[in-house]
């Protein structure tokens, strides 16, 4: 990021538990009641800050679950479920990513599971956060966003982020 450019990290909340909450979607043998109590562990986890044990508790519960619905050793085991989460969110970031080129001086810099990354002159800032809010309205999710001073780029699984705040993100 610099004067005239800043990188932008646009990120789902809770993208995989979000998506079959707000879309009703369950593991066929477990029923609609399974979005109820995922809905409950979600907000439950929102009671707590970022960083704290009770947080990452939680936030594990609800990745688990989800991840679990592809391990055919597990009770949440259902294919369909897995595949409608995986295909329906990535079909919603591309849509989301769409719009979001439209606007002067955007580029992409990546696109993963769970949100974006890309470089936009600060004047389009507003813009792009009205494109964001008519995603969020279209998909009922929610946003996070932060800004990057630096972004180092292998590809989207390795990469090093250091913050405006100088906080620093590996993965």
């Amino acid at each position: 990021s610099d004067e005239e450019f800043m990188i932008m990290s646009i990120d789902v909340k809770s993208y995989y538990p979000n998506l079959a909450i707000r879309n009703n979607l369950y593991p066929e043998h477990m029923g609609q009641t399974f979005c109820k109590i995922y809905e409950e562990v979600y907000e439950q986890r929102k009671q707590h800050k970022k960083g704290t044990t009770e947080n990452a508790m939680l936030k594990l519960a609800l990745n688990e679950t989800y991840g679990d619905s592809n391990n055919p050793y597990t009770p949440f085991y259902d294919p369909k479920f897995t595949m409608s989460i995986t295909i329906g969110g990535q079909l919603s970031l591309c849509m989301l990513t769409e719009q979001l080129i439209k606007t002067p001086s955007l580029r992409m810099i990546m696109l993963n599971t769970d949100g974006l990354e890309c470089i936009v002159k600060r004047e389009y800032y507003n813009h792009v956060i009205q494109v964001c809010k008519w995603w969020e309205q279209v998909t009922n999710l929610e946003l996070e966003y932060d800004e990057y001073d630096h972004l180092f780029v292998r590809d989207c699984n390795n990469y090093i982020g250091e913050y405006m705040n100088g906080n620093v993100k590996r993965k």
